[in-house]
């Protein structure tokens, strides 16, 4: 909702209002913070950012630090160092372009001639200049300021403390670093127009290139080194303090004579950020064209999305133009945005307050109207609770509404009631806990019948945690369960299922309990609901199910075993018809046998005794297998099997062994209802998410509608009965697949005319 003004109605002169209204209190506000610190502080938190979305850069090569470091001091003593140290230094760096020492010689020292004496033989040489906390400004002793270039060394700081700016003039001098510029040039000191620029950072912390001061004392590098580079002489060591924080190292100060570098490389490059604030108070003033002709045309959510987009657009641009070295503060313009979409929603909310009452106004007629429907003949219990005051005059409406919307509350409480009673006589035993706390939030009286009488005897309903732990204790142990089936969830992603046992009245019972995640967004809400269900008889029954495939496995196998064995024996030593009969003897006790077989891994795979072992595998190798186990069938029908296989299969994740089987399965079903001399093709074909298996044959293919059926326990295609069979292979292979996550299906063959059958494999199938 939005202003009460919608497309394809008048304007009216109220909207008109709200929106200018809006824009003029924008204007406003605006300017009461430019009278504080609010506006710089912004734009400084923008410069930090953009810094770090830029990045670090590449400095320049020209640019040297000769950095007094611990193990300077721990040499040459703590600072000052002798002025004859320093001039051995100077004769270390005679070949440098300029020597910048960021290094007060306030002070003169008996030293002070041959320190003089180094500087007229050496290149030019530039000193700092500051100031004390006194606000006196320290210049070097006399007897430095005739053969030496002076420049300050001053920055300033932001209100957070961070180095921002430069001013290249103070105290009639120019900037210390531009001191060493015109001095590299060769021009004589000029003092520039007073300006602050913004110093453009190249990264944290030892960007430059970073010399010890002992190192190059000691001429660890030759003087050709430093030809034609500026060379700044200052402290490196944190514990000298002259340190400051720049937006790329507010965890870790910069040295001082690194920030006189960073300025130097922008005057070098001309990479001296340009703010241009005239722009972002632009893009402020555009951003008041959205209240005035946007907002108030489409639903807060499109508006919120809308003011996503510009901050967005600011935000890039403002990016992009700062990889030019042009600052648009980002933030400003956001703000203006912010503040006038507040101001925006604050009209809205209003509007929408108002036409809030009306609404109530009708909710309490149609409330009222409800609760008559609901009841013929309100109950006594359903009195309104008379108020000892009456309520202001400006309240009473809404004292009236509270009136009617009790009688709505009692009214659904006893409707819950009534529900709740036929939920208890219907539903089987529940129970909710909230699953942070770990309490009951509801259980119907079924659950606590069952667990007060049955369960656990003369206990309390348990915690979340209890009745995992009781779970655990009596739940029954299967092949296909591990030691702890349950345990307390940090997020329940499926329903957890476990049958227990329990005896604690005499008499044997299972349960199985089935536990899964309630969500209610809307509240906020997750819990974790259980519920029981007796499977005491279904258990018996799973019981006696067992008893009887080990007596189909073990009564029926033995003899057919001695069957076969006899009757091979006798087709070898028989003649005529005699080894005819036994023949059919034996075919007929091995199709027996794998009927059996077939039959009762359908069993244990369907009961889940059959424990599905998941390991990586080579694909290939298993095709390999399957086709040694039918190269007898096929030789036997003179059939050719083309294999289309490639070099190599990314490795999947399953039972090896039954996919040995399920291969051989289909491609025995290939052999079986090809035509002698006959030709089968068998291809893998590797996807980016599944591998296929392709399997086809020359025989009479498969009707349309039987596509399907064949997968099913005892069901053949039509047509083929003349081949010996039961109809369980097919049914075992798409059990088989369906546990690994897998499929078949089968079409027709363009290729060989016959029936291509299409085994997919998931390439994780966890």
């Amino acid at each position: 909702m939005s202003y009460p003004l919608h497309l394809g109605r008048k304007l009216t002169i109220q909207a008109v209002y709200q929106r200018l209204l809006c824009v003029v209190l924008t204007v406003l506000v605006c300017l009461l913070f430019s009278q504080t610190g609010f506006y710089p502080w912004l734009s400084d938190l923008g410069l930090n950012i953009l810094f770090k979305v830029r990045g670090a850069r590449e400095t320049s090569q020209s640019i040297v630090i000769v950095g007094i470091d611990e193990a300077s001091l721990r040499k040459h003593g703590p600072m000052p160092f002798q002025r004859r140290i320093h001039a051995a230094l100077l004769h270390q760096l005679r070949y440098a372009k300029v020597v910048g020492f960021d290094v007060l010689f306030a002070y003169p020292t008996p030293d002070d001639g041959l320190f003089v004496e180094a500087i007229k033989k050496g290149p030019p040489v530039v000193m700092a200049v500051a100031r004390d906390y006194q606000k006196n400004v320290i210049r070097p002793a006399v007897s430095f300021q005739e053969v030496v270039t002076l420049g300050h060394i001053e920055t300033l700081l932001g209100a957070d403390g961070i180095v921002r700016r430069v001013p290249y003039q103070r105290y009639d001098l120019p900037a210390f670093s531009l001191a060493m510029y015109l001095a590299g040039q060769g021009q004589q000191e000029e003092v520039p127009e007073a300006t602050n620029r913004y110093i453009n950072f190249y990264g944290p912390e030892f960007s430059f290139l970073y010399l010890s001061y002992d190192d190059v004392l000691n001429g660890e590098y030759p003087p050709d080194f430093f030809k034609d580079r500026y060379v700044f002489v200052g402290s490196k060591a944190v514990a000298l303090g002259d340190v400051h924080i720049s937006p790329f190292s507010r965890d870790y100060p910069v040295p001082g004579v690194e920030i006189q570098a960073t300025i130097l490389n922008n005057i070098l490059e001309n990479q001296h950020i340009r703010p241009f604030p005239q722009i972002a108070w632009g893009l402020g003033a555009l951003c008041l064209i959205l209240p005035l002709l946007v907002w108030y045309r489409v639903a807060e959510a499109y508006n919120l999305l809308v003011n996503i987009v510009t901050a967005s657009c600011i935000a890039v641009f403002s990016t992009i133009l700062f990889s030019s070295n042009v600052f648009i503060s980002p933030f400003l313009p956001i703000f203006v945005l912010a503040l006038a979409y507040s101001f925006h929603l604050i009209f809205w909310w209003f509007s929408n307050t108002i036409e809030l009452i009306r609404q109530l106004k009708v909710l309490d007629l149609q409330l009222v109207k409800s609760v008559n429907t609901v009841f013929k003949a309100p109950p006594a219990s359903f009195a309104s609770v008379r108020k000892k005051q009456k309520p202001p005059r400006l309240l009473e409406g809404f004292d009236r509404h509270l009136s009617h919307l009790h009688s709505g509350i009692q009214t659904l409480s006893l409707q819950e009631n009534f529900i709740n009673h036929l939920l208890s006589k219907e539903t089987p035993p529940l129970i909710l806990w909230q699953k942070d706390q770990g309490t009951v939030v509801l259980v119907n009286s079924r659950f606590t019948r069952l667990w007060r009488d049955c369960l656990a005897p003369g206990k309390e309903l348990p915690s979340l945690e209890a009745f995992y732990r009781f779970v655990n204790e009596k739940y029954v142990a299967d092949d296909t369960t591990s030691s702890k089936i349950l345990a307390m969830p940090v997020l329940l992603e499926k329903d957890q299922t476990v049958d227990i046992f329990t005896a604690e009245s005499g008499k044997k019972c299972y349960h199985r309990v089935v536990v899964h995640r309630v969500v209610d967004d809307l509240h906020g809400f997750e819990g974790v609901l259980a519920s029981l269900t007796d499977v005491t008889e279904i258990r018996e029954l799973e019981r006696l199910k067992g008893e009887i495939m080990n007596v189909v496995s073990h009564e029926l196998k033995l003899p057919l075993t001695t069957i076969m064995g006899f009757s091979e024996m006798l087709t070898e030593s028989l003649e005529g018809s005699e080894k005819t009969f036994a023949t059919a003897i034996f075919d007929q006790s091995n199709r027996l046998a794998k009927m059996i077989e077939d039959f009762l891994n359908i069993a244990r795979m369907e009961s889940g005794k059959y424990v599905i072992r998941k390991y990586p595998f080579d694909l290939l190798s298993v095709v390999h297998d399957a086709a040694t186990g039918v190269m007898h069938a096929a030789a036997k029908k003179n059939i050719d099997i083309v294999y289309d296989l490639p070099r190599k299969v990314s490795p999947l994740l399953g039972d090896e062994s039954l996919l040995v089987q399920v291969i051989l399965n289909v491609m025995d079903n290939a052999i079986k209802f090809s035509p002698a001399g006959g030709t089968v093709v068998v291809r893998v074909k590797e996807q980016e998410k599944q591998v296929l298996i392709l399997v086809e044959d020359s025989g009479s293919g498969v009707a349309q509608e039987d596509t399907t059926k064949i997968f099913e326990k005892f069901q053949r295609g039509t047509g083929q009965h003349l081949e010996a069979g039961f109809g369980l292979g097919l049914n075992f292979v798409s059990n088989v697949l369906e546990n690994h996550l897998g499929s078949i299906s089968v079409e027709d063959s363009s290729e060989l005319g016959g029936a291509k059958f299409i085994i997919t494999l998931p390439k994780k199938t966890v």
